[in-house]
């Protein structure tokens, strides 16, 4: 049962850019807000499960973009997840006018925190 991940490519924190069909599976896509106080707390608990799920998370930071306290914060998170030996990607969503965020409306996600496990299967 379920449905097949839109494909899609976003910047991550590092300016590199990142496809989702070239991260390994099974991987834990992970929408927050980050107005949202709960999806800040969950970062500890991403950092355990990226040591056995890859971890994108997929940061919806308003048309203005990341704030630069906000940018220390999920780059503080990326490093922490690395130091333990984890595996996580986060990406800024972009958004597009007249649309709202690209990543999240392809996904449809109507709230945060929202987590979609992705198979081998896609």
């Amino acid at each position: 049962m379920g449905w097949s991940a839109p494909d899609f490519s976003a910047t991550d924190l590092r300016g590199e850019e990142i496809n989702l069909a070239e991260l390994p599976r099974p991987l834990l896509l992970v929408f927050v807000s980050l107005e949202c106080a709960p999806c800040w707390e969950i970062l500890p608990m991403l950092e355990e499960v990226s040591k056995e799920v890859t971890v994108v998370l997929v940061t919806l930071a308003g048309k203005a973009g990341l704030s630069e306290d906000d940018w220390e914060r999920l780059k503080r998170f990326s490093d922490d997840v690395e130091e333990q030996g984890g595996t996580a990607v986060v990406l800024p969503d972009q958004w597009v006018e007249g649309r709202g965020f690209k990543i999240t409306m392809d996904y449809k996600v109507a709230q945060s925190p929202t987590f979609i496990l992705i198979d081998e299967k896609g």
